[in-house]
């Protein structure tokens, strides 16, 4: 979940975290969408969705890319693929590369919410106390316990995880997430 050997210099990480501060200003929302290596666990239509739906609401969307996803290595121009298709969301705030680049410890801070298809990084976000949403049907097969014991959150379509970043820690079980971790 939090690629330490992804980590930038401290210093960097520090500067990140001010950006990162600055950019959440006057956002009702900020939330970390973790992506996955696996086929279709990149930034897939429910994702792009969710985050298009979301933008009257003015939420930032820290975007976290896979080190190993073929969409999250730059091309010959510098971008990735997970950029170019962020770039086509009109009207939403995101942010890639330092949401990339920077530790989970230093990202989950700064944020309301955590939302991925099924990554291990909701081991972490529960250890900072933020809640997460699995947007997967497969996640069953990985944290499917985490779901039914009320300890994070399983939304099948956009408009049910909107429900759920807006509903936050309501109807998770935040004591057992304390003991988990």
């Amino acid at each position: 979940g939090g690629k330490p050997a992804v980590r930038v210099g401290d210093e960097l990480e520090r500067a990140g975290r001010e950006e990162l501060f600055a950019r959440r200003a006057g956002r009702t929302k900020t939330v970390l969408v973790t992506l996955q290596n696996t086929p279709g666990t990149g930034l897939n239509a429910l994702l792009l969705e969710l985050m298009r739906s979301s933008a009257p609401k003015n939420w930032l969307w820290l975007v976290r890319g896979h080190p190993m996803a073929p969409e999250s290595q730059p091309t010959e121009d510098g971008i990735t693929e997970t950029e170019r298709t962020l770039a086509s969301l009109t009207g939403v705030s995101w942010e890639y590369r330092l949401a990339t680049r920077m530790s989970l410890d230093a990202l989950l801070p700064l944020c309301d919410h955590h939302v991925t298809n099924f990554s291990g990084a909701v081991y972490d976000a529960m250890r900072h106390g933020v809640p997460t949403t699995f947007v997967n049907p497969g996640v069953s097969s990985f944290h499917g316990s985490l779901i039914h014991r009320c300890l994070a959150h399983y939304a099948a379509s956009s408009g049910s995880a909107l429900a759920s970043i807006a509903a936050g820690r309501d109807g998770l079980d935040w004591e057992q997430v304390g003991r988990e971790v």
